[in-house]
């Protein structure tokens, strides 16, 4: 085959994957998020600034414990038979230490994803009942009198928000990608029939 009809032919299909993949892009639908941010605090009998300075290291490790319980696999089937479609999770606040999790405050952050506003909603309630069931089991089974529980507070509840990534910049790099994978096979087709090569 004719070096020109090859050169054709590879940009006809980079043309036509990049033309399939804008058009998957102009098409996403947007995600929907919801996330709170839940304190893990000393009951208001204990809610002295000493008392909650002294007792932040056994906050934050409650955090972290609760957080690993509610993304168990055990726990995740019972959210979802309750009705949670989409996934959730419950993180300790990272103070942008990348290398090493800096954890300084009981906080954490307890978020929904899904395609759907409903099924973000839903299943954003069933984590942040369970979680609060998960907190006072836990207590209960160690013995905690209830007067001195740990207590997870909710705050900044974002209800559902839609979140797209950037369509222009998304079809950008896609174009770009496009023509510099154009450019490298144009390159190569155009070698390996170029005339004396062995």
């Amino acid at each position: 085959m004719p070096a020109s009809w090859s050169r054709v032919l590879v940009l006809a299909l980079i043309l036509i994957i990049t033309a399939g993949l804008g058009i998957k892009i102009e098409r996403d639908r947007p995600t929907y998020v919801e996330s709170a941010t839940v304190l893990f605090t000393v009951p208001n009998v204990d809610s002295s600034a000493l008392t909650y300075t002294w007792q932040a290291q056994s906050l934050i490790s409650t955090g972290a414990v609760v957080g690993e319980i509610l993304m168990s696999p055990q726990i995740e089937r019972e959210v979802a038979r309750a009705g949670g479609t989409a996934p959730y999770s419950l993180t300790l606040v990272n103070l942008y230490n990348q290398d090493y999790p800096e954890y300084g405050y009981p906080e954490a952050t307890l978020s929904a994803t899904s395609a759907s506003p409903a099924g973000t909603r839903r299943t954003y309630l069933i984590a942040k009942r369970t979680m609060i069931n998960v907190l006072a089991a836990w207590q209960d089974r160690a013995g905690a009198p209830k007067q001195h529980r740990i207590v997870a507070q909710v705050t900044n509840d974002s209800g559902p928000v839609a979140r797209m990534g950037s369509r222009q910049r998304a079809l950008g790099g896609l174009l770009l990608l496009g023509l510099v994978a154009a450019g490298t096979c144009w390159s190569l087709t155009g070698r390996r029939h170029s005339p004396g090569r062995v």
